[in-house]
């Protein structure tokens, strides 16, 4: 430090003596310093009142100097002394060391220091003279000038042809663009596929570029390069049906029901094909261009896209984002509420604000329940970035109109739980009553930000469920899984919730309720509290207006009648129901019965093992930390195997208890899409799967072994 010091001092006493002995010292300390003192040196020979001086010990250092490296760090002094002087050999000294002006912050100083006249001619004349025909450095020079380069430039391309990035200069200029046709012709055609992406700069009134393009034969490419074409507002003409509906998707103009015929029998030929979405980005867009006539259309394809290749990719769901479908609403809502990655729930968060601005409130509070407070800054600075702002009359406009009906059918696409949050917001509700006949944690955890708001205002909170009908009988439950029952106990425990059921018969209803003392909602229909209902179910509801204050409240008196029949539960023995994996009432009753393993059970399990090689293996596994681990699968192929899944990796590893089977390692995004389509395979397909990525077989070297395992968790 007091080196430093030193040396800034001794520089700084040097730049006020300001004669030639001691600017000749400065300037040479400069040359010859490292980066933090040849910095500190620049400054003093800058602020020196004998720059004249300067300029002149520079000169005669720059024309005595060989070293090409020493010659940029004098040149570089130069422009910061007297830019205009130097300007023209600092660009050719950069050029000639392949040194781009970015990286050096050219651009960022002449935006804050900007060019005179006199450099603006010089820098002309440097792309004249060294051909540097650069688009932002030509966009320096001023309107004058351009015209100078772009007649040099004519020159150039007679000489030397042209490629893609000298034709860039004039896409500007559909004049200029207009006397080169020739040229950039004889390039396409002298290599079709290397040259295609110069086509958009192809005049398609000429007669001979509209045949060019009618070879073609896919209409993705076509409309692709017609999209692009700097000179599509030309009259163009053509029989060729890809040119033609190309150029009436780019102008908006009508598509006739037969053309549109052949246009969907093409897509869903070309759909049917997909396998990777990523190999078929202008495909896609072309879809995307679609939209304006047919948006229907288009989310189908979308969706049924999506639905053969979301195990590996989620392309096509952002892109049925970017249309506002509520299908990819409700996907990334499920993906931010329940993956385990934390980038994933991060990304969808982010996407949804994005995408959904009108659901802006409701992300936010889903959000809020993931304890991540980095995430919610940024969701903080994307709604401020953005103006986001989402009031309960914008979104629901279309639903209720300027006035609320008393009864009133549900879109079959609303997502109850985020509706019922919406309405305590508008009416500052007190209470939440919910009566269903099945509940799961999946669909309570939905319904957090709508307990969490009635919770601070001290209101109540109360849930009937059917499916605790058997709760005091002894032995298993069967209509509720472990999952559940904890999260029920917690919301006993910390938000007061008052939890009942009824055990005379079961009880099959759907009935939510929120309401402040003047104003009640009511929903009822056929959504029970699960993920799957709240999400992914074609479901029927009713939303019924209620005004307290006229004593009309037959239906909350409903309500109240049957709780006062149902008996209260304070607490629930988690040990008498079954560590299962439901999500819905569908897992009950098609008896899906896949059990969720601690990490204790399984490591006890390890223990119990004779053979030390698969006791090796799978702690090889264990000691990678799994997320959960789940048993009796149900899947035919593999019969009494077990899954890893390792969600920060999006990695599931099916393995076995019995020595010599094989494991299987797949990518996921969603266990049960997973689960789905691995149970209709044999082990042959599961290989060719497009999420598959290995399979391990007995290895007796423990160290290669561990090795090939940990390498998964490298990727």
């Amino acid at each position: 430090m007091n080196k430093r010091n030193n040396v800034y001092s001794y520089c700084v006493e040097l730049s006020k003596i300001g004669n030639e002995e001691s600017l000749r010292n400065l300037l040479k300390i400069y040359m010859t310093s490292e980066k933090k003192i040849r910095k500190t040196a620049k400054q003093a020979l800058r602020k020196t009142k004998s720059k004249k001086l300067v300029v002149e010990l520079l000169e005669e250092e720059l024309e005595s100097q060989k070293d090409i490296n020493v010659i940029y760090l004098l040149l570089c002094l130069g422009i910061s002394i007297e830019r205009n002087k130097y300007i023209k050999r600092y660009l050719r000294c950069l050029k000639g060391q392949n040194i781009d002006l970015q990286s050096v912050g050219f651009y960022k100083e002449v935006r804050v220091n900007p060019l005179t006249d006199i450099e603006r001619d010089e820098i002309t004349q440097y792309i004249i003279e060294s051909k540097d025909f650069n688009l932002r450095l030509l966009s320096l020079v001023g309107e004058e000038n351009t015209e100078r380069v772009l007649d040099e430039l004519l020159n150039y391309i007679s000489l030397y042809g042209v490629n893609e990035d000298i034709i860039k200069i004039f896409e500007s200029s559909c004049d200029y663009l207009e006397l080169i046709q020739e040229e950039i012709y004889e390039a396409v055609i002298h290599s079709l596929e290397t040259n295609l992406q110069l086509m958009r700069y192809l005049d398609f009134s000429i007669k001979k570029n509209i045949e060019l393009l009618d070879q073609y034969k896919e209409i993705e490419l076509v409309y692709k390069i017609l999209s692009s074409n700097c000179l599509i507002d030309k009259l163009i003409s053509a029989d060729n049906f890809n040119i033609e509906i190309s150029l009436k998707i780019i102008r908006k103009q009508q598509i006739s029901a037969e053309d549109w015929t052949i246009i969907k029998e093409m897509i869903d030929h070309k759909a049917r094909k997909i396998d990777d979405i990523s190999e078929h980005t202008d495909f896609i867009n072309f879809l995307m261009a679609l939209a304006y006539f047919d948006i229907g259309y288009v989310e189908k394809t979308l969706i049924e896209l999506y639905e053969k290749t979301k195990l590996y990719s989620d392309y096509a769901l952002l892109k049925l984002a970017s249309i506002k479908s509520q299908y990819a609403y409700r996907e990334m809502i499920s993906f931010m509420l329940t993956s385990g990655d934390r980038k994933e729930r991060y990304k969808y968060a982010v996407k949804l604000m994005m995408a959904y601005p009108k659901n802006g409130s409701s992300i936010y509070a889903y959000a809020a329940e993931l304890n991540d407070d980095r995430l919610m800054k940024t969701l903080d600075e994307v709604a401020e970035k953005f103006n986001i702002q989402t009031s309960f009359s914008d979104k629901y406009e279309k639903l209720f109109g300027k006035k609320h009906n008393n009864v009133q059918l549900l879109p079959n696409d609303t997502i109850i739980s985020e509706f019922l949050f919406d309405l305590a917001q508008e009416i500052n509700a007190e209470l939440f009553f919910a009566a269903v006949g099945f509940t799961f944690s999946s669909g309570l955890k939905m319904l957090l930000p709508l307990l969490n708001y009635v919770k601070e205002r001290n209101g109540k909170i109360e849930i009937i469920t059917g499916s605790l009908q058997n709760f005091e009988s002894s032995g298993k439950n069967i209509k509720i899984d472990k999952n559940t029952v904890h999260v029920l106990n917690n919301l006993i425990q910390e938000y007061d919730l008052k939890l009942f059921t009824y055990t005379e018969s079961f009880y099959h209803g759907k009935f939510f309720c929120v309401a402040n003392k003047e104003k009640a909602y009511v929903i009822i229909g056929s959504t029970n509290i699960s993920k799957t209902a709240f999400l992914g179910n074609y479901e029927l509801n009713t939303l019924i207006t209620i005004d307290l204050l006229t004593g009309d409240n037959q239906i909350v008196n409903w309500y109240k009648n049957f709780r006062n029949s149902c008996i209260p539960i304070m607490h629930l023995n988690e040990e008498e129901y079954e560590n299962l994996r439901w999500d819905c009432e569908a897992d009950v009753y098609t008896a899906k019965v896949m059990k969720k393993i601690s990490n204790a059970e399984m490591n006890n399990k390890i223990q119990e093992l004779s053979d030390e090689e698969t006791q090796f293996r799978l702690n090889s596994w264990m000691k990678h930390e799994p997320t959960d681990i789940y048993s009796e699968l149900g899947i035919a192929s593999l019969q009494d195997y077990i899954v890893f899944l390792f969600a920060e990796k999006g990695l599931a590893v099916f393995e076995s208890f019995i020595p010599g089977n094989a494991y299987y390692t797949f990518r996921y995004f969603d266990l049960d899409e997973l689960l789905k389509k691995v149970s209709t395979l044999s082990k042959t397909q599961m290989i060719l799967s497009s999420n598959f990525v290995s399979r391990g077989y007995h290895i007796s070297d423990k160290n290669k072994l561990k090795n090939k395992i940990d390498m998964l968790f490298a990727l």
